[in-house]
């Protein structure tokens, strides 16, 4: 195996290892049981600011979070295909067809991802101003 089918594989392998943990993240959400946390989930200040929005934000990313982790499965799963159908059939790795695979793959992931963050973080913030209205406070009621 040359140095580029390795690092294809190793790319293919990578991308397998990002949709595990996005699924991880959006398996944990759906059934619930994504409890607030430093280390694991959408990690924004506006997330962070409480139990209910950091929920109300992991729910909202949920689509976006699903289409990564089904789009980067498959990424993975085609290109490990690809290699080895070229491997068999031609006795040699398309290493512009894999990597073209990968990396668009990793494209997609990571703009759904971005995407999901961004809807997760306006639903916190949505959630964090419901909350300051329904403690009676208005910011700079001085009455």
């Amino acid at each position: 195996m040359s140095q580029s089918e390795l690092a294809a594989t190793v790319l293919a392998c990578g991308l397998l290892v990002v949709s595990l943990a996005t699924h991880a993240v959006a398996w944990t959400t759906r059934a619930g049981r994504l409890a607030r946390n430093h280390t694991f989930g959408i990690r924004t200040p506006s997330t962070q600011a409480s139990d209910e929005a950091w929920h109300a934000a992991h729910r909202a990313a949920l689509p976006w979070l699903t289409w990564a982790h089904r789009v980067g499965y498959t990424g993975a799963v085609l290109a490990l295909i690809l290699a080895s159908a070229f491997a068999v059939l031609a006795g040699s790795i398309n290493i512009a067809a894999l990597l073209t695979v990968v990396i668009g793959a990793y494209l997609v992931v990571l703009a759904c991802i971005t995407v999901g963050s961004v809807v997760a973080t306006r639903k916190a913030r949505s959630v964090g101003v419901r909350e300051q209205g329904s403690q009676g406070e208005l910011p700079g009621d001085t009455s």
